[in-house]
């Protein structure tokens, strides 16, 4: 359990810090130890604690922190850098892409605890998703592109057949 006060012998320097530390430092007297908070930023699938005297990082995931018990700050802890790169809002949220040389829509993919990239569909050609009053042509259309990529469609969300049977066909 972490303390609330560090202890030090008079005139010794505490630095307190977890991971890559970072230019900005806070510091306090405590008694007759300086003590030195290095304010550091927080690993993906982390939390902070909101203990002030602890600033543990514990897995996201736990409720509470590991070191003191106190509750978790979830800043910046879900935010993953390829929703950005993306520009999509969210994980397994598709977007058009109409810019794009090649493909017409992307989505980050996020199964379990794996994440990926993913485009798909061709620029430029229309899918068939079912209609009502649709014509035979359009219907046979789709279950074709169904029937030939049934097996990577089978793959789950982390393949593009499964993006493009759902959000093309």
């Amino acid at each position: 359990m972490a303390k609330d006060k560090p202890e030090g012998k008079k005139g010794m320097v505490v630095v307190i810090a977890l991971g890559k530390p970072k230019k900005e430092e806070k510091v306090e007297k405590s008694g007759d130890v300086l003590v030195k908070r290095r304010m550091i930023g927080v690993q993906q699938g982390m939390a902070t604690c909101t203990n002030p005297n602890c600033l543990a990082q514990t897995p996201a995931t736990a409720g509470a922190c590991q070191t003191c018990g106190s509750p978790l700050s979830m800043q910046k802890a879900e935010r993953d850098p390829r929703l950005a790169r993306a520009g999509v809002s969210g994980f397994n949220k598709p977007k058009r892409t109409p810019n794009h040389p090649k493909k017409s829509h992307v989505v980050v993919a996020r199964e379990g605890g794996k994440v990926k990239t993913i485009r798909f569909g061709q620029q430029g050609v229309s899918g068939s998703p079912k209609k009502q009053g649709e014509s035979a042509s359009y219907r046979k259309r789709r279950e074709s592109f169904k029937a030939r990529h049934a097996k990577n469609i089978k793959r789950g969300k982390l393949s593009a057949a499964y993006w493009a049977d759902k959000v093309k066909w």
